[in-house]
Order: structure tokens, then C-alpha cells, then sequence
């Protein structure tokens, strides 16, 4: 498991198949799908975005 997230292609791919796991396992659950014009989706869009941030970034210094 650790060379799997050893890897920032590997370990951000996880995150966006994990991403779109949850919207759909979500989306099944409750009988809604995304709707783009709501400030949830893009809340929860924005937060996904700043974890994957976190881990570029927390990646790249360890390289430095």
C-alpha cells in the first residue's frame, strides 16, 4: 500500500476514482443526482479540490 501512495499520479488518481465513487454510491442512496446549480455540489467540489491540493503540495516538499 505504501508504494501505491508513494507515487502523486497514483495517489491523485485514488482520489478522483474515490471522488466519483462517493457522487454515485450519494446519487443512489438519496435519488439525486448532481445539480450544478446548487452551492452544495460545489461546496463539496471545492473541499475535494483543496484536499488534493494539500497532498500536491505536502508530496512536493518532501522532494525538496
Amino acid at each position: 500500500m505504501a508504494q501505491f501512495f508513494s507515487s502523486l499520479n497514483k495517489t491523485l488518481a485514488a482520489g478522483v476514482c474515490l471522488l466519483v465513487a462517493i457522487i454515485i454510491l450519494a446519487g443512489l442512496a438519496t435519488g439525486q443526482w448532481i445539480n450544478l446549480g446548487g452551492m452544495n455540489w460545489w461546496t463539496f467540489f471545492m473541499r475535494v479540490l483543496h484536499i488534493m491540493s494539500g497532498v500536491m503540495w505536502i508530496r512536493s516538499e518532501e522532494h525538496t
